[in-house]
């Protein structure tokens, strides 16, 4: 028996697996790989603090902020409505008796579940619940007791429909929200119903005398400002998302966007655990009025901080700025905003790679699309420290033309050999030249390695570009690149993958979709795979969200299996290794946008097995003497399995090789399951090389015993146990 030299094996196993380019269906049969979606419950409040003191919190349907002179409360008309209808409420003007009450400003201060203004006279208090701010009035003392007034300035846009039995109603074209009728209630739950009267420029509240004299403080008036109708539309419009792991905090932090209106959008993150199940409540990256759009999210795993970043406006036009936050902490410490480019003119789409170097100091690479000119638009990039401070911007690509739409890897890859690098993909968009697709790999002292170019034919306005993090620097460092575009009404994508030079290593050639339309693309690395995202869509038919595993099989990208997401209309998706934050080598996660309504969304989460479909382990019956082999572990790249024996006395050992079967000379009963090399023990352990090349190989072993003179099967001596086929995936 022999084993064949590692080289050898690799070029048979090349043979059994590797492939030809050619054009393959995007359309497969789930494999299983991707784990039930986790489905974000219903978002309660979020509350947030603004770099000039303005307390911010948001429900499901409405925004409000607490300024030292009072509180704006905006009413959640969804993307169809074309700006923010804000209603602005001054401090109350309060008087007992005929005594007007002190009520000069105070800033608002956080209390649980509700905002604040502590005066000297009477506290005004909202409290944050899902259907709108309750406005309370609490007074713990009286100057005297007689016919209590409040009077609540309130100016908006929208129309006052009148009173109904709920209360007021304002209302446009595009939706309502209430002010209820004001209630009273005492320390001893004593309660009346009050008159509240609409003068045109506010509220008159009014407590009568009889009442208040006989109150135990402290003594509550308290209206509900909320209930938001919308005509037009939904009020919970997501439409991107983006996912980054951290191995020392153990968790992914999954960031999306909502559409507040067509000139604000809102940004929120939340942490899962390793599962993918949900381990926090959501926090606000930003509830402003200002639009934060498109936002992308990486992590440094030495610092234990993500940084989140998008593009910044006000009401979703020029000038815009690229703005970033960080989240540090297993409790979600946030950054103070900040301006990440400090360019002259507009700054869209900026992406950002983290590091999952465990020890510091670190940095993240932001990069983004600068508007140099009408005609001239550049890609650039800018380190970001941990603490959010960003150095000077340099040029990624800065020559002539439309240089637009970048994405960054997920990260630099793992820690080695000093060839850690992100990979950056764009577009040169049509000019004197055809459209191209380009690639770009920055060092971690952020000076470019080398670049690529990837000619394309006629493709859409609405392409997308996607690029992974690299390879293990003990494979040699390499980057997948996929571009999707609309091609003479049907969908295509192209893989290719790039070594940190530019040079083209392997191509997938490309995937034809027949009538699909329109194509989002996100991609990762393992160290040694990829998962390609895709979101397509046919005419009249639903968007879907498909997940692939490729591995690097020679010079081709092989697809070795697929997933499909939710089962309704999905979008947007996200993919990030845990390998991208430090982690292990074959598990990611995946987010996508879920529709559940003509404009309603929900966020669905998931894990996904970054393994080749098919069974690991099989065993043939070769076995003679009742000889037991035992084994625990997978087989899959970079796994580890272990096979045991149970002997107790005697040689014992296992054949280690190819698989065979074929009788054992003049033993009867007993068949040879391997041909291979012997090894000694009664234990065998098998690191399982991170290369992709070996997806396929079927690695046997077969157990033996020499026992006593005459206590064996074959020939007295020799036990021999069934064979055990380990498939590496």
């Amino acid at each position: 028996m022999h084993l064949l030299p590692p080289l050898v094996a690799a070029v048979w196993l090349a043979g059994l697996t590797a492939q030809s380019p050619s054009s393959t269906s995007v359309s497969a049969a789930p494999s299983g790989r991707l784990a039930s979606p986790n489905v974000a419950a219903e978002q309660g409040v979020v509350t947030d603090t603004a770099v000039d003191g303005t307390l911010w919190a948001a429900g499901p349907t409405w925004k409000a902020s607490f300024a030292a002179d009072g509180t704006t409360f905006v009413p959640c008309f969804g993307p169809a409505a074309p700006r923010n209808f804000p209603a602005a409420m001054p401090r109350a003007v309060v008087s007992v008796a005929g005594q007007l009450l002190a009520g000069e400003p105070v800033p608002p201060t956080f209390a649980f579940a509700a905002v604040e203004y502590r005066g000297p006279s009477f506290t005004e208090r909202y409290e944050l619940r899902s259907a709108g701010i309750e406005q309370q009035f609490v007074f713990t003392t009286l100057p005297a007791r007689g016919a209590l007034q409040v009077m609540v300035p309130f100016s908006s846009e929208l129309a006052c429909r009148g009173a109904g039995a709920d209360g007021f109603r304002f209302a446009n074209e595009h939706g309502s929200f209430g002010y209820g009728r004001a209630v009273a209630f005492d320390a001893d739950g004593d309660r009346l119903e009050l008159t509240t009267e609409w003068t045109g420029s506010g509220f008159v509240i009014t407590v009568p005398a009889a009442f208040v004299a006989e109150a135990s403080l402290p003594l509550v008036v308290d209206p509900l400002v909320g209930n938001v109708v919308a005509y037009t539309t939904d009020t919970k419009t997501l439409v991107s998302t983006d996912a980054a792991w951290d191995e020392s905090l153990g968790r992914f932090a999954v960031v999306h966007e909502r559409v507040f209106s067509a000139t604000d959008s809102d940004v929120y993150v939340r942490y899962h655990d390793g599962g993918m199940q949900f381990a926090t409540p959501t926090y606000a990256i930003d509830l402003s009025a200002d639009s934060w759009r498109a936002p992308r999210i990486a992590g440094l795993e030495a610092h234990d901080t993500f940084l989140v970043v998008a593009e910044k406006s006000t009401g979703n036009v020029a000038p815009w700025r690229g703005f970033g936050r960080t989240v540090t902490g297993a409790v979600a410490t946030l950054g103070t905003p900040f301006q990440v480019f400090n360019l002259a003119n507009d700054v869209t789409r900026l992406d950002v790679g983290g590091d999952p170097a465990p020890v510091g100091p670190t940095q993240f690479c932001v990069v983004a699309e600068y508007a140099f000119s009408a005609q001239d638009h550049d890609i650039y990039g800018v380190a970001v420290s941990a603490s959010g401070v960003p150095a000077t911007p340099f040029a990624v690509d800065a020559a002539g033309g439309m240089q637009t739409r970048p994405q960054i890897s997920a990260s630099c890859g793992e820690p080695g050999g000093g060839s850690e690098a992100w990979g950056v993909a764009y577009y040169l968009e049509p000019s004197a030249i055809a459209v191209q697709a380009r690639f770009a790999a920055l060092s971690r002292t952020f000076a470019v390695l080398g670049r690529a170019i990837m000619p394309l034919t006629h493709p859409s306005a609405g392409s997308t570009v996607a690029i992974s993090s690299p390879t293990d620097h003990g494979q040699g460092r390499m980057f997948a690149m996929t571009t999707a575009y609309e091609i003479s009404g049907h969908y295509e994508a192209r893989t290719v993958a790039w070594t940190t030079t530019g040079s083209l290593q392997a191509d997938t050639g490309i995937w034809v979709g027949g009538s699909l339309l329109n194509g989002e693309a996100r991609l990762d690395c393992d160290g040694t795979r990829f998962v390609l995202a895709l979101a397509t869509r046919a005419p009249g038919v639903r968007t879907d969200v498909s997940f692939t595993l490729l591995g690097l099989h020679g010079n081709y990208l092989a697809a070795e299996n697929w997933d499909y997401g939710g089962s309704l209309a999905d979008s947007a998706p996200a993919v990030v290794a845990k390998h991208s934050g430090g982690g292990n080598r074959r598990t990611y996660g995946v987010a996508w946008v879920e529709t559940t309504g003509p404009t309603a969304h929900r966020i669905e989460c998931s894990l996904y097995d970054g393994i080749q479909d098919g069974v690991q382990f099989a065993t043939r019956p070769t076995g003679c003497g009742g000889l037991v082999m035992n084994h625990t572990g997978e087989s899959t790249l970079g796994g580890t399995f272990q096979a045991t024996l149970q002997v107790a006395s005697g040689l014992a050992g296992f054949v280690v090789g190819f698989p065979v079967d074929q009788p054992v000379g003049p033993c009867a009963g007993c068949r040879q399951g391997v041909d291979g090399n012997v090894m000694l023990g009664s234990v065998y352990t098998f690191a399982v090389p991170r290369n992709a090349a070996f997806v396929g190989l079927v690695l046997s072993l077969q157990g033996f015993q020499f026992g006593p003179p005459a206590s064996g099967a074959c020939l007295g001596q020799v036990n021999l146990s069934d064979t055990l086929d380990a498939t590496l995936r």
